[in-house]
């Protein structure tokens, strides 16, 4: 008995007083178009340059940041209604190496959802080690686990390595799907080596650090340890925190100049906020052109170079005759000393007027003494030289003249009559020499012998009689004198003070004196550990492999080829096929081998065995005994039974026959009359 005509949306309200006769879209629009506008539901409001934020986030340095991207909603299977994310953190230079995500009481590590994680049970771990191709095939809810990661989504290539994970209760707590947080004093986190090439970002400016799958909204912080252009030396810490509504849309406005310090990828519309290093700077303030390494910027350096021992910049070094310069006119040495007056380099005398090596301040005649002892005296002027000599002698000893004229002479001949005594013609006769005899004839050997009689000079001569003026010299002898030095100059006499010395464990030409395998590395500085670099136990430190690489193999305890002594996990090598079968010993089709269960095969009759017979038959009639029937199984029993197996001796079988009793062949042992079987002919 209504009054509405008609109801076009069928939503139950009368068209005639119904507000929206249609549908309602996500906006709240009655039959409007749904999300299609910049904002989802509305275009950006003028004056504004972004819609809400789906990802919000702040960072210690506006270069580098957060994305999170949506990896897939899942609409059926087990998984419905959760969303699967990637976490990215963005850097701003390609060859940029992050090596650690942590978090301690100074800045919070923390991944947080308002529901839960999903986590796969069996193969699922807190990193992606364990996701090759061959488990998804096989659980494919696999490729959605939620784990963390730098830079690989599945196990560890050659050169790669799979995140460590620093001691704490926090992978135990995210396994379980909760959300965690790390806020104490010894902090904790996850982390690569630096030589690992997952932590390189490459082209992208992003590397993979985290996929969740949840249902709910995400939030969290992280402290980012990175190497600004790879350099090893100049490490960087980024703190992040972040929130992403599910529900929003994402930035669109920013720095969206990829050479700026503040780039935003994440921005659609250049704002005009980009901000640019100096030149020879990078965003961090450091030095990006430093060609000789010496820690100051090309623009301030006052040297691209190195200086010398001389202190000139990209100078020869210690070249010349005194290391830093030549020896200077006039001196004999690099001290400044000159030749004194006796011909020592830096001696004291000042004078040496009749050069008879002695100095004067010291000669006790600065001249020569003549033959009677005199001090530049006039010599033997007088008749007996230093004195007259009495007439009647002819000297004054009293002597006569010897046969060459000599007064109290004892020369006895001279036989070349040349006014010498024969034994008086041999001596020195250079008249150079100091013991020069000018009244030789014969040179006899007794000429001094002249040199360097300077104990300290590189010539210096022991033997030498007498100082030659400019003999000595001061510079060939001049070498390290230390017997342990590298330079050491066995026939050095003066030392130059400039040893070289090997440094400790190599010899002078840079080779260990210890090296008994012959590796380089000197065996008092060798350090055992693993060397090779595609093992999980690899030491970068370890010069001498000791054996301890860890070997891999199959660490999962319900695979086929379950090895426990594994050092660590190889998924590849794992079989989860060999060793399928059924595993119910009761089965037709039990495999003793088998410890991965899969379907068994059970008798098709209870009480029977695989071929079809009976477990017990005690009588081999073919009927299993539980499923034996007792009874009369004599089809001419009164009380046969059909269903009965087994005969339990219960037959009643029934005669029948005359039981009249006035009949002539009464039968008193019949159960039954049989008509027609009774004689009546004897009553007649």
């Amino acid at each position: 008995g209504g009054d509405c005509s008609q109801d076009s949306d069928e939503d139950g309200i009368c068209d005639d007083i119904d507000e929206c006769v249609g549908a309602y879209d996500e906006c709240g629009i009655c039959n409007g178009p749904g999300e299609i506008y910049e904002c989802g539901c509305a275009d950006i409001t003028e004056g504004d340059c972004e819609c809400p934020e789906a990802l919000s986030f702040t960072s210690t340095h506006i270069q580098y940041g957060l994305e999170i991207t949506k990896v897939l909603t899942h609409t059926e299977g087990d998984l419905t209604g959760l969303t699967t994310y990637r976490m990215y953190f963005t850097t701003a230079n390609a060859d940029d190496i992050i090596t650690s995500i942590t978090g301690n009481d100074e800045f919070i590590l923390s991944l947080n959802t308002t529901t839960s994680f999903y986590q796969e049970p069996v193969f699922g771990g807190v990193t992606p080690e364990n996701i090759s191709s061959e488990a998804i095939d096989l659980l494919p809810d696999l490729a959605y686990d939620s784990w963390i990661t730098i830079g690989i989504d599945g196990p560890a290539e050659i050169g790669e390595a799979t995140a460590s994970l620093l001691p704490g209760n926090w992978p135990t707590t995210f396994e379980n799907g909760n959300s965690f947080t790390v806020n104490d004093g010894l902090g904790s986190g996850w982390y690569i080596l630096p030589e690992s090439v997952n932590g390189i970002v490459g082209a992208s400016n992003q590397i993979l650090i985290a996929q969740l799958t949840t249902n709910g909204d995400l939030s969290g912080s992280f402290r980012a340890q990175i190497f600004p252009n790879g350099n090893n030396d100049s490490d960087e810490r980024i703190d992040i925190t972040f929130s992403y509504d599910n529900n929003s849309s994402i930035n669109i406005c920013g720095c969206t100049s990829t050479n700026a310090c503040n780039y935003n990828p994440q921005a659609i519309n250049d704002d005009g906020s980009c901000e640019f290093a100096g030149e020879y700077y990078d965003c961090f303030g450091n030095c990006t052109i430093d060609i000789d390494s010496d820690g100051i910027c090309d623009d301030t350096d006052d040297c691209i170079g190195a200086y010398d021992n001389c202190g000139i910049c990209n100078g020869p070094g210690e070249i010349y005759e005194c290391g830093c310069l030549d020896i200077p006119d006039g001196d004999c040495d690099c001290n400044a000393n000159v030749l004194d007056a006796l011909g020592i380099c830096g001696g004291e005398c000042l004078e040496d007027i009749d050069i008879d090596g002695i100095c004067d301040n010291s000669d006790e005649c600065i001249g020569a003494y003549d033959e009677c002892g005199i001090c530049n005296g006039p010599g033997e002027v007088y008749e007996c030289g230093c004195y007259d000599f009495p007439e009647e002698d002819c000297d004054c000893e009293g002597n006569h003249l010897d046969v060459i004229g000599v007064c109290g002479g004892d020369c006895s001949e001279d036989s070349n009559e040349n006014g010498v005594c024969d034994i008086d013609e041999y001596g020195c006769t250079d008249s150079t020499n100091p013991n020069f005899n000018p009244y030789a004839a014969f040179e006899d050997g007794s000429c001094f012998i002249g040199g360097c009689v300077s104990e300290f000079a590189c010539n210096y001569n022991p033997e030498a009689e007498y100082q030659i003026f400019g003999a000595c010299e001061f510079t060939t002898c001049v070498g390290c004198t230390d017997s342990v030095a590298c330079n050491y100059d066995s026939t050095a006499t003066i030392n130059s003070n400039y040893c070289t010395y090997s440094i400790p464990h190599y010899n002078c030409d840079g080779e260990c004196i210890n090296d008994l395998d012959l590796d380089g590395v000197c065996d008092e500085i060798e350090i055992e550990g693993c060397t090779d670099s595609s093992n999980p136990g690899y030491s970068p430190y370890a010069t001498n492999d000791n054996g301890s690489c860890l070997t891999a193999g199959c660490t999962l305890p319900f695979a086929c080829n379950y090895t426990p002594t594994a050092g660590y996990l190889d998924i590849t090598s794992c079989d989860f096929s060999s060793c399928v079968g059924c595993v119910d010993p009761n089965a037709c089709n039990y495999d003793s081998s088998a410890s991965l269960p899969s379907t068994c095969v059970y008798p098709l009759l209870p009480f029977r065995n695989c071929e079809g017979d009976c477990y017990n038959d005690t009588d081999g009639d073919g009927v299993c005994d539980e499923q034996e029937i007792e009874g009369c199984t004599d089809m001419q029993a009164g009380n046969f039974n059909p269903n009965a197996t087994e005969d339990n001796g219960s037959c009643i079988i029934q005669i029948g026959g005359c039981v009249l009793p006035f009949a002539c062949n009464y039968d008193p042992e019949a159960d039954y009359y049989l008509p027609g079987s009774c004689d009546f002919s004897c009553l007649f």
